[in-house]
């Protein structure tokens, strides 16, 4: 003997399987093509030790949304370190050129 599928009620109250409904949920979600920062100042919190980098999120339908990417102490740290290796990479290959 089998279970009926589960049912799940829409945005317009009428019932749906719920593989419809995470279907249409996974379809309906935007998905990000890329984060860039906005050529704007990066602002400390001496209080919390934190960073805020305002940023540009691209999504795949072609609108983008502004924001913040918040950073504690380690995330900067890390970052630095990435940064600063990407860097080096580029002058060593511009260097070659």
């Amino acid at each position: 003997m089998t279970n009926p599928p589960e049912k799940t009620r829409q945005a317009d109250g009428t019932a749906a399987s719920a593989g419809a409904a995470s279907m249409q949920s996974a379809m309906s979600r935007p998905f990000i093509s890329r984060v860039v920062p906005l050529k704007r100042d990066l602002r400390y919190d001496r209080s919390t030790g934190r960073a805020h980098l305002p940023v540009r999120v691209c999504l795949r339908d072609g609108t983008a949304i502004s924001t913040t990417l918040d950073l504690a102490p380690g995330q900067v740290e890390l970052l630095y370190i990435q940064l600063e290796r990407g860097i080096e990479l580029r002058e060593d290959t511009l260097r070659q050129a």
